[in-house]
This record gives structure tokens, C-alpha cells and sequence, in this order.
């Protein structure tokens, strides 16, 4: 009852940097019911207040407290405050607070996070790693799959309602405008957690706001535009080849064409990891050798760019990592992410491939060194051989063979990974 009392004292002049607002209303979701989420709505109102005075004090060039703390923002505080009650009146309460600009994207999150049934991934709000940590596979899972995984569906569709009705609005109200501080830049903010809602039936807007331009030079967007693409893939869009090859050609160019940042430039892997998962993706794959033709990527940009052509599940990546490996001649520096990929594809001519680095009678791999990768390719081997009898086959009836060491020695690990008692007892022969 005492943090309750004390929130109608809690006054601009009595808390100008918002501090103490913010504080007791995570004191009250702690020790309160429910019902108090009224409470917080009541110290949010407060909150905004003192934003909008304190920034019409700075624009008087004033030096005051409230002046002075107008830039103090508690708004992820507010947010888990709300959560934590789990009111059940939550989703409408949280929907209430999305057309506060202060408030916008914060709730929008927390709309995602309340419709959802599993924890959000740590990476999916950050710009630089929205998609980080998540294996490539869950691409095709999420476009298989009957419906959209890992939430409350009654929730996720009220979510979507809430945000999408939120973002057509914004649309309709912004005028055409298009500058860093307008609405379109807190559009290209607010689709990403749509994306993750609803990212199959919403494409079609989410790339159209992706697609608006700012009336700047450079790429102050694409961190919030690329990531958002991969965002749509791992919700189960399918992406079409006009719409994503104009977003990937302004990045990629602008990205290209003069000196940029490390941070920036990878960016670039980013682009062009998605085109493999277009919706025409050979065509995709076709372009993205196009682009790798004619510029120059850095290790970390060739690594993400060799990981999706991996799980594209086209015959003409093999192509295409064939001729990355060629042309860039250090295989060493991303060889395992290289044979990761051939092994992934797991199709006729990537297994021969694999069977290559142990049979001298297939063509190799240029420029790769087996002792340094010996690690990553005995297990690589062994797991496709226990797939495909035939391949297994193949591999015993190279411990006949004569091979050189290298072979010989990678024969054997092939082998043991093999786990088959009997392919243990078959010895490689030594090199004559």
C-alpha cells in the first residue's frame, strides 16, 4: 500500500529525471497484484509528461533539472514492469501504449515476447546479430512447418492485429516524408518484431517499408533493413527475387563503391547470404555469383555467404562453392565453414567431393591442406557414408587401396568415426 500511496507525489519537480518513477514501478510488479498495472499506467503517463516538458525546456535553451533530464528514458523498466504483473488484461494494455513514440518499439517487443510460448532469442532485437546464433535448417523447418511455431496462437494473432494496425497508421500519417528522424526510420524499426509475429502473411509490407528510402547518403538503414531479411527467411517467408534483388543491389552497392567501416562492411555477407533462399533460388545463387565476380568480400562476409549456400539445398551451389574456393585460394582461413557446407548440401557431386580428399582417383580440392582440416573432414566423411551405403561402400574398399600418407592416415579416422565394428577390422593398407 505504500508504493501504491506514493504514486500520485511522484511529481515533475519532486523526480525531473524520471529515476524514481521508473523504480517504484518495478518495486509495485514485484510485491503487487495484477490489478496495479494501472498504477504503472499512471506513472508512464507521468513519464511522458516530463519527457515533453523536459524537451521543451532544452529547446529554450534552459539549464534546468527537468531541461537536463529530459534525455533519461525508462522505458524497458516500464515494460518489465507490466510483464512481470502478467495481467490478463496485458496484450490490450500493451496496445494502448504503442501509438506513444517513446513507448513504440519497446511494446512492440513486449507484444512478441507476451505472445510467444518460448524465451525470444537474446540476439533477435540487436541489429549487428538478429540472427546470429540460429542453425540455417530452421529456414526450411519454418516453411515446412503447418503453422507458426513457438507461440500462443490466440495471442500472436492479436499481437500481429496490434502492431500491424499500429504500422498502417503510421504509414498512412507520415506523408511521404522519408528522412532518418521521420516515421519511415521508426517503420524500418517496428516491422522487425512483426517479422518475427507474422513474417509469412506480412512480407509483402514488411518489404515495402524495408524498401523506402532515406533522404541520406550511405547506409544508416542497413543494419535495420539486411538483418530484417534474414528475420523474414527464419520465419518462413519466401522472398521474391525483384523485391530482395533491389534491397541487396542498394547495400551491396553503396557498401562497395568506397571505403566503409569492418562493422559495415559486414553487411555485405549479410546481403548476399540471402539470395540463396529467394523465392526463384537459382536464379538467386546465379546473381550472388554475379556479385562475387565483381567484388571483393572479406573472410567474415565469404563465411556467411558459404554457410547459406550450404543450406540452400540447390544443385548449383556446388558450383558456385567450387568456384568461391578456386578463385579465393585460401581455403584454409574458412575451410571448415567450406566443408560444412559441401557435407550440408549432401547431394551426388558434394559426396564426391568429400570422397576426393581420400580417393586418388577423383579430382581434388585446390588448395586444401588434409592435415590441417583432418578434423573437420573424417567426421564430415564418416557422417555422409552413414547415410548413403554406396559412399560407405566405397570408402572400405579404399583400405585396399594403395594411398599416400595423408590418405592413409584420414582413411583411418573416416573409420573409426564410422563407429562399425566390423570397418574397424579392416586395416588401410600402408603406400606402396
Amino acid at each position: 500500500m505504500y508504493l501504491k500511496n506514493s504514486v500520485p507525489h511522484l511529481t515533475v519537480e519532486n523526480d525531473p529525471r524520471g529515476e524514481l518513477r521508473a523504480h517504484v514501478a518495478l518495486a509495485i510488479s514485484r510485491v503487487g497484484d495484477p490489478e496495479d498495472i494501472n498504477d504503472i499506467e499512471v506513472l508512464m503517463a507521468a513519464d511522458v509528461q516530463r519527457i515533453q516538458l523536459g524537451l521543451a525546456a532544452r529547446a529554450r535553451r534552459e539549464h534546468t533539472p527537468l531541461a537536463e533530464g529530459s534525455a533519461m528514458r525508462y522505458t524497458n523498466q516500464y515494460v518489465q514492469a507490466i510483464r512481470h504483473l502478467k495481467s490478463e488484461s496485458e496484450g490490450p494494455f500493451l496496445a494502448k501504449l504503442l501509438p506513444e513514440p517513446i513507448f513504440e518499439l519497446e511494446v512492440a517487443w513486449a507484444l512478441v515476447a507476451w505472445a510467444m510460448t518460448t524465451d525470444l532469442p537474446n540476439t533477435a532485437r540487436i541489429d549487428s546479430s538478429a540472427t546470429w546464433t540460429r542453425n540455417l535448417e530452421e529456414i526450411w523447418q519454418a516453411r515446412s512447418a503447418d503453422g507458426i511455431k513457438g507461440f500462443d496462437e490466440s495471442r500472436r494473432a492479436e499481437a500481429v492485429g496490434y502492431v500491424r494496425k499500429h504500422i498502417v497508421e503510421l504509414l498512412q500519417s507520415d506523408g511521404g516524408v522519408a528522412n532518418e528522424g521521420s516515421v519511415i526510420w521508426r517503420l524500418k524499426d517496428l516491422v522487425r518484431p512483426l517479422a518475427i509475429l507474422d513474417g509469412r502473411n506480412s512480407s509483402t509490407l514488411i518489404l515495402d517499408i524495408l524498401a523506402s528510402p532515406l533522404q541520406t547518403n550511405g547506409t544508416l538503414d542497413g543494419w535495420k533493413v539486411l538483418p530484417t531479411l534474414e528475420v523474414l527467411l527464419f520465419a518462413g517467408a519466401i522472398l521474391p527475387n525483384d523485391k530482395t534483388y533491389a534491397l541487396v543491389a542498394r547495400y551491396v552497392e553503396q557498401l562497395t563503391s568506397k571505403w566503409q567501416s569492418d562493422n559495415d562492411l559486414s553487411l555485405v555477407g549479410i546481403a548476399l547470404g540471402v539470395l540463396p533462399f529467394v523465392e526463384d533460388a537459382s536464379a538467386g545463387i546465379a546473381t550472388l555469383a554475379d556479385y562475387l565476380d565483381h567484388i571483393r568480400m572479406r573472410s567474415e562476409g565469404l563465411r556467411k555467404v558459404v554457410k547459406a549456400l550450404g543450406h540452400s539445398r540447390r544443385e548449383e551451389a556446388v558450383d558456385l562453392l567450387l568456384s568461391i574456393v578456386h578463385a579465393d585460394e585460401s581455403i584454409q582461413r574458412f575451410g571448415q565453414e567450406w566443408l560444412d557446407a559441401i557435407a550440408v548440401l549432401d547431394n551426388v557431386r558434394s559426396r564426391e567431393i568429400l570422397l576426393s580428399v581420400i580417393d586418388p582417383t577423383l579430382p581434388g580440392i585446390q588448395g586444401l591442406n588434409i592435415s590441417k582440416l583432418d578434423v573437420v573432414l573424417a567426421p564430415r566423411i564418416a557422417e555422409a557414408a552413414q547415410r548413403h551405403p554406396a559412399m560407405k561402400s566405397r570408402i572400405l574398399a579404399l583400405c585396399d587401396a594403395s594411398l599416400d600418407h595423408p590418405r592413409r592416415e584420414l582413411l583411418s579416422e573416416v573409420i573409426v568415426h564410422l563407429k562399425d565394428d566390423k570397418a574397424l577390422l579392416t586395416s588401410p593398407q600402408p603406400a606402396g
